[in-house]
Order: structure tokens, then C-alpha cells, then sequence
């Protein structure tokens, strides 16, 4: 083994060291996660190097011209090159951001609907006037103020969290807070609404995000409209061109457009548009065939659909 392979081993193994430390050990100001970002190598397409990216994110470090942004993007960059995402999780972000108004926010929660997303942003350059939120860091103050200078909004002080309870009350009064400043539309990933039951009965189903809004309004014609005009359907037609075996964890999120859309052929068929109804019927129903899902969960979600027939 020569002198550069022993080299490049020994950078490797501290990298991981590093980031398995601070797995172990995560929040703010970490020593472990700093050291981690000075000894990256070459091929960073591991998911490991996500670790590294919720860092920088959590503590503020993700605009700007410093070494720390460009180390953000750098890795996004090079995760996208070797192809680290699967096209499922992609074009599913990509579908969610095309049903959102202009300069919307999105409030996600796991690596799965927010990774993706900015991927999307900074790798691909697609729908970079959307702001992505991560509601678990709002209780952090470097993540907090950084949002709060993207959004040119005063920064919010938070307040001391005891208890879960509190925590929770607290990221909601945060999550309101960046609404009502920002004055800009906001939209939920299927899987946040655990992190904001206080704020429920304002989220509204446009499709494959819920919005929010102080009042009630005509949502189900907001997501047909999303469905006939924004959203792009043909590759959940379509078999996989392409084996993406690699990534496992996350299959389950093709399973929301069944979930999220499933209603909408009923409100098709009840207002006599019998044809959309089928159409719309007929991509859930493939949408489902041809996931990666066991027997048992196809069957679950075929069930389900049916009911809206």
C-alpha cells in the first residue's frame, strides 16, 4: 500500500470518527463536527455526510461567501454527482415545491424532505425562491437568527423549554412567529404535522402539502388545480428505467400521493367530472403497483384507494 493510499485511509477514518462522535454527542459548537469538516476527502457520497450538513444548517452556516457556506454547497454538489438521492425522493420534493406560490415556505422535518429539497436548490438551481425550515432547529438560536436574516425579519429571542410539552408549545409559537413576520405562504410537509398538533386546524390539504391559513378556504380546488396543472405524474406510471437499490429507508414516501391525493377522485366523481376522477385513479393505482412495497403494504394502500372510487 503506497504512502498516498495510507494517506488517504487514515483522512477517511477521522472523518467518520468525527462524525460518529458527534452523532453521539450532537448540538451546537460541537468540537467533534468542526474537526470533521477540516478532514472531508474526496468522495463524500456516503450518507454519513449528511451529519455534516445538519450541522452547518443548525448552526447558521449555509448563506454567505465564508468557507463554511461553500463547504454546504460543496457536498450537496457532490452528493448530487454521484447520484446519492434516488429520482423517487427528488422528483416527489420536486412535485411538492411546484404546488407552492412564489417565495413560499416549506417546514420539513427528516433528511428525506429537506435534503432533497435543497439539493434541488443548490445543485440543480430549481424553485430557489422557496425557503426550506426545519422545525426541530427553530429552538436553536444560531439556526433561528440565520432564518430570521434570510427572511429579513426580526429575530425571535425564544424562550427557556424544561419539558417536552414546552418544546412543543415553543416551536409552534416560533413556526407562527415566521408566518405572521415573513408574510409569506407557508406549506407543511405530510410528516410535520406531529411537531405542529397545536396549529392543525389551520393546515389545509392543497395536495401533496398541507397550507396554512387563518381562515377556511376552498383548498380541494386548490389541489385540483395543483393536479391538473403543477404537478408532473409520468414516472410513477412508468417502470424503473433505472436500478436504485442503494438507498433504503424512504419508500414510504411515495405512498403520500395516495394518501394525500386519494380524496380528490371522490371530489372529482361527485362533481360529475367522471373522466378526471378515472384519470387521477388510474396514476394512484400505478403509483402503488409499481413501488418498492411489500405484498402486504400494496394491498393496504390499494384498499385504501378504492374507498375514493
Amino acid at each position: 500500500v503506497s504512502n498516498y493510499q495510507k494517506n488517504i485511509f487514515a483522512l477517511i477514518s477521522n472523518s467518520r470518527y468525527n462524525i460518529c462522535a458527534y452523532r453521539a454527542s450532537q448540538g451546537p459548537d460541537n468540537k467533534f463536527a468542526e474537526k470533521a469538516m477540516t478532514l472531508l476527502p474526496d468522495d463524500i457520497s456516503d450518507r454519513g455526510y449528511d451529519a455534516v450538513l445538519g450541522y452547518l444548517w443548525m448552526m447558521g452556516e449555509t448563506d454567505g461567501t465564508g468557507w463554511k457556506a461553500g463547504l454546504f454547497n460543496d457536498i450537496l454538489r457532490r452528493q448530487y454527482e454521484h447520484g446519492k438521492y434516488p429520482s423517487f425522493i427528488l422528483r416527489f420534493g420536486y412535485n411538492q415545491l411546484q404546488g407552492m406560490a412564489e417565495g413560499g415556505l416549506f417546514f420539513g422535518n427528516g433528511d428525506a424532505e429537506l435534503f432533497d429539497k435543497l439539493m434541488l436548490q443548490r445543485a440543480m438551481r430549481v424553485h430557489t425562491d422557496k425557503v426550506v425550515v426545519v422545525i426541530p432547529f427553530l429552538s436553536i438560536r444560531s439556526y433561528r437568527d440565520a432564518l430570521c436574516r434570510q427572511l429579513g425579519i426580526p429575530p425571535f429571542p425564544g424562550r427557556e423549554v424544561r419539558t417536552e410539552e414546552e418544546f412543543k408549545a415553543a416551536v409552534q409559537e416560533m413556526v407562527e412567529y415566521v408566518i405572521r413576520e415573513s408574510g409569506r405562504p407557508a406549506y407543511f410537509s405530510p410528516g410535520s404535522q406531529w411537531a405542529v398538533q397545536g396549529i392543525a386546524r389551520k393546515l389545509y390539504n392543497e395536495g401533496l402539502v398541507y397550507r396554512y391559513s387563518e381562515e377556511p378556504y376552498d383548498n380541494v380546488s386548490a389541489a385540483q388545480r395543483h393536479v391538473e396543472r403543477d404537478y408532473h405524474f409520468d414516472y410513477l406510471t412508468e417502470p424503473a428505467f433505472r436500478l436504485e437499490s442503494w438507498w433504503s429507508g424512504s419508500e414510504m414516501l411515495l405512498l403520500n400521493y395516495t394518501v394525500m391525493l386519494g380524496p380528490l377522485v371522490q371530489s372529482y366523481r361527485e362533481s360529475g367530472n367522471q373522466e378526471r376522477a378515472d384519470w387521477l385513479y388510474r396514476i394512484l393505482k400505478a403509483s402503488v403497483e409499481n413501488g418498492g412495497f411489500s405484498a402486504a403494504k400494496k394491498k393496504e394502500y390499494l384498499d385504501y384507494l378504492e374507498k375514493w372510487r
